[in-house]
């Protein structure tokens, strides 16, 4: 995250530079392939994408805003951006994870979720009806009748709402051990790249998918019938996925075992499609022919990817 001197205008990534520096190329600049219109932006630095001003700014004084976002971001920010490098060199050396290990990729699976645009847009895109009947039934559980009134208030505007979702979010983050405790028991697959295809990323890089025929639903933390993807580097992919007793009928991927040129590249091609139907706005890559891949299709096709 990172501010400059205007406290009016605050430049807020919602996609941490650490994490987008693993997809630079040799210059250490990353391939933009903007979604809307289908084509390819000037390359830029991890500092220049994915952020936006004031993004995750509150209502309250600025003092309670830094103490949330610190909690928020603590530990993606320290720990695991030293150790995440090991990690890496374990995985493509074939070493098993370790307990701790799966632990860490799970707790930035978690942070880069609740931190981003993608779960932004899923509260402001929530009707309003059911926002407001969620909250009634917490406040007669709760008895915070105080929060219910102000949502009220809230929803009668857009600005009202946006400062809903912002605080909404905020919190989510002030509490990913909340989140990260329904990620934990979930089953976690690691596929690696043996080819030169790579994997490529997004500024909506973690994202949740629920089961076939359902929504996504913003409070539902428990999240035990969701899977979820993000690609740590370009050459390896996470997936964490329910349990076996599960009614989800999405597949996992097969294991690195089972590696076959042919099936590699394939099963590669699908996750960068399902990265870019959960993005927003861009494409990130190291290099462009993955993003050329994906550019060959209609957007409309891949907008519209119904995962199975």
């Amino acid at each position: 995250m990172n501010n400059n001197q205007n406290p009016t205008k605050i430049k807020q990534h919602y996609v941490s530079r650490f994490y987008l520096k693993r997809f630079v190329n040799l210059f250490g600049m990353l391939e933009v392939l903007h979604l809307a219109s289908n084509e390819f932006g000037n390359p830029k630095r991890p500092k220049s994408v994915a952020y936006a001003e004031n993004f995750y700014k509150l209502r309250g004084e600025p003092e309670d805003e830094i103490i949330l976002l610190e909690r928020g971001n603590s530990i993606l920010e320290s720990g695991i951006s030293r150790v995440l490098p090991i990690v890496e060199h374990n995985l493509m050396q074939g070493c098993t994870l370790t307990v701790p290990e799966m632990e860490l990729l799970k707790i930035l699976l978690s942070s880069l979720y609740l931190s981003g645009i993608g779960l932004r847009n899923n509260i402001l895109n929530t009707p309003n009806e059911k926002l407001l009947k969620l909250y009634f039934i917490r406040a007669f559980t709760d008895g915070d009748f105080e929060s219910y009134s102000r949502l009220v208030e809230d929803m009668e505007s857009p600005e009202g709402k946006l400062a809903f979702a912002r605080e909404t979010q905020v919190a989510y983050m002030a509490n990913i051990e909340k989140y990260y405790d329904a990620v934990a028991p979930k089953n976690m697959q690691v596929y690696i790249s043996r080819t030169d295809a790579e994997f490529v990323t997004s500024d909506n890089p973690s994202f949740a998918i629920p089961p076939l025929g359902s929504t996504l639903d913003l409070n539902c933390l428990d999240f035990e019938e969701y899977w979820h993807q993000f690609a740590l580097t370009p050459k390896i992919l996470i997936r964490v996925y329910p349990n076996t007793n599960s009614r989800l009928l999405a597949c996992p991927l097969p294991s690195i075992e089972l590696y076959d040129k042919k099936r590699d590249r394939q099963i590669i091609a699908e996750a960068n499609l399902i990265c870019a139907h959960n993005a927003v706005n861009y494409l990130y890559a190291q290099n462009r022919t993955p993003l050329e891949e994906i550019k060959k299709i209609n957007p409309i096709a891949w907008k519209n990817l119904k995962v199975s």
